[in-house]
């Protein structure tokens, strides 16, 4: 269906429908596992794309179609079945997926290794013993592994833990699983009931920088430059620095030191996320970063002023 497959899904404000948008100039961007663009859902329900990466003159305008974070073949079926085409791109086209090696899962045999693909995804050879699986036995694993990330409660920081915990020893430390489970792991500490920032203990805070900074490490691979969700990862990431440094009551001197390197990624989460319309449902990040950074830059002014007042007397 021509509808299907050139639509987009639009979030709408006091609605309980799944709305679908068509943008016939949008629909024409081709897609890429590593897009160079972003789309931006402004007011008024209009679609904005916005390069993410300087893109060189006469090189094509890539979009993503498939979640960032899902393996090789979860991102292949999805395109097949609702596209109706096979991606080839970049991160497909490579065994390590860049070297992200997001769909790697640890050998069965010597429990070193980790699978990635032949040419074709026949095969998926350990990179230690060289054992095999078939496409069949491998696609069967990962399937089972697509499940459980699918089924995630993203309000329950004790499953996601869970999740992290039996799994690490299994798969590849940045394996789609592990990284999407750390992706709503750390939007849901400080945020939801029994894990808000007022009752987060500093072994949370300290997981939630930890998960944080192993995110914007894969972003920076997968979703290059000014992505969306590098911007929100170091919006949440600065508050949580913040706080801990608070809670850890160091000398003001070494705080005031701490909260100016948090100042520096909080402006480039402000820088990202300014071209967000904060009007529009999905904005209110572009309104929470320039406030936090306004709010931020006057308690550093403050600490200054304070410290100078101090030496002078």
């Amino acid at each position: 269906c021509i509808l299907d497959t050139n639509t987009f899904q639009v979030l709408s404000a006091g609605s309980g429908y799944n709305l679908a948008g068509l943008y016939p100039r949008v629909a024409l961007l081709n897609h890429s596992c590593v897009p160079n663009s972003r789309l931006i859902f402004r007011s008024e329900y209009n679609l904005q794309v916005r390069a993410s990466v300087n893109i060189k003159k006469g090189t094509s305008i890539f979009i993503s179609y498939t979640p960032p974070f899902f393996s090789l073949l979860a991102r292949l079926n999805i395109l097949q079945r609702g596209k109706q085409f096979i991606c080839s791109c970049e991160r497909c086209s490579d065994p390590t997926e860049l070297g992200t090696f997001l769909s790697s899962i640890k050998c069965l045999k010597c429990q070193e290794g980790f699978y990635r693909p032949e040419e074709e995804q026949s095969n998926w050879n350990c990179t230690a013993c060289d054992h095999k699986l078939d496409f069949d036995e491998y696609s069967k694993l990962d399937a089972n592994l697509l499940s459980v990330q699918t089924r995630l409660d993203k309000e329950n920081v004790d499953e996601m833990k869970n999740v992290l915990a039996k799994y690490q020893d299994k798969l590849h430390p940045n394996h789609a699983l592990l990284t999407e489970t750390k992706q709503h792991l750390a939007a849901a500490l400080g945020r939801v009931d029994g894990y808000r920032y007022d009752q987060m203990t500093k072994e949370d805070l300290l997981l939630k920088i930890e998960i944080s900074y192993d995110l914007l490490n894969i972003c920076s691979i997968l979703e290059p430059g000014i992505s969306k969700s590098r911007g929100i990862t170091l919006l949440d990431l600065t508050e949580t620095k913040a706080r801990l440094i608070k809670m850890e009551a160091k000398e003001e001197r070494t705080e005031l030191e701490e909260l100016v390197e948090v100042e520096k990624e909080l402006k480039e989460a402000q820088n990202i996320l300014q071209y967000e319309d904060e009007k529009a449902l999905e904005g209110n990040v572009a309104k929470q970063a320039r406030i936090q950074l306004g709010q931020l830059r006057g308690h550093i002014v403050g600490m200054k002023n304070n410290l100078l007042l101090k030496t002078s007397s």
